[in-house]
């Protein structure tokens, strides 16, 4: 599976360093007090950062060692330690489960179609009972990026994954 190397991880960050404005706003509506969240595909941290700033018990994997360096770097430069750790979605095997699970801006949408219910029956493994699972899809439409932030279901129900 490819993943962010060096290059990549540079470009990634100098566009898409902290998530801010409506986006992060969206995703911290989603957490209540006490809450244990996880960001699988965590990345630079443009999320988990912003999160870590506000309190929230979060903590996150990727497969790019690049991107959780800079993840790393970035929190160790505003006095926090992120935890982090580097994992496949496919192999994730969790130690813990968490109330809130997210996957932002449409990096679920990057993975391989032929992985995503083994993805899915894996992060849902890792849910608390009433836990939720927040992934933000990207369905390709055209050849225009998303024009705006617009939240579309809140109340989504996941439906059993076909073995």
């Amino acid at each position: 599976m490819d993943y962010y190397g060096e290059l990549c991880t540079k470009v990634y960050e100098s566009g898409k360093s902290i998530a801010e404005g409506e986006e992060l706003a969206f995703y911290l509506s989603h957490v209540t007090e006490g809450m244990k969240v996880l960001e699988p595909m965590c990345g630079n941290g443009r999320m988990l950062i912003p999160f870590m700033q506000r309190g929230i018990d979060i903590e996150g994997f990727d497969i790019s060692d690049e991107m959780l360096k800079v993840c790393v770097v970035k929190g160790n430069e505003r006095g926090m330690e992120p935890r982090v750790f580097h994992q496949d979605m496919r192999h994730f095997n969790p130690q813990d489960t968490y109330d809130l699970i997210m996957i932002p801006f449409g990096s679920f949408s990057l993975l391989p179609e032929e992985i995503v219910p083994l993805c899915l029956r894996n992060l849902k493994e890792s849910l608390r009972q009433a836990g939720k699972l927040l992934i933000t899809a990207i369905i390709q439409q055209g050849a225009d990026d998303c024009p705006e932030w617009k939240e579309t279901n809140r109340d989504f129900k996941m439906e059993r994954i076909p073995s």
